[in-house]
């Protein structure tokens, strides 16, 4: 399921900039919709900042730590005692895990629904116009019958 390099220049009903949450919504969507869509992102990974450096990861700490706090001040209120340790190497994993999985999630959906992931930067370059790029070269694809 990687990302199709794009074509010097390809047509699609609907192009998305970034893989972020509204970004990828709108794509698998579009592509639900049976719109030849693609979904452009420069990053490795697909979800944004919101899956990737902040809400879910930030998250899936704030939850360890909660938990580690409950052990740590109530679990004995309960009648179970505990020394809990905090390990973050492995909490650093586990969150980590979390967020790989969801990003995987987000790729198969893409996938599912026909969206070519164009793994590129982009900006718009005009009505019904984006420019792709990596560092080395410049492509563009273009959305057909919408105008501005």
């Amino acid at each position: 399921m990687g990302a199709a390099p794009p074509k010097a220049a390809t047509d699609y009903d609907v192009v998305v900039i970034g893989s972020g949450v509204s970004g990828y919504t709108s794509a698998n969507r579009a592509g639900q919709l049976g719109l030849k869509t693609a979904c452009v992102e420069g990053a490795a990974v697909l979800g944004g900042t919101c899956l990737n450096v902040g809400c879910i990861p930030s998250k899936a700490l704030l939850h360890a730590s909660v938990l580690f706090d409950l052990a740590r001040t109530k679990f004995a209120g309960f009648g179970i005692k505990v020394s809990p340790e905090l390990d973050l190497p492995t909490m650093m994993v586990q969150k980590q895990a979390s967020v790989d999985a969801l990003g995987h999630g987000i790729e198969f959906l893409l996938h599912k629904n026909k969206v070519d992931r164009i793994d590129r930067w982009a900006r718009l370059a005009g009505p019904g116009n984006v420019q792709v790029r990596k560092p080395c070269w410049r492509s563009s694809i273009s959305k057909k019958g919408i105008s501005p």
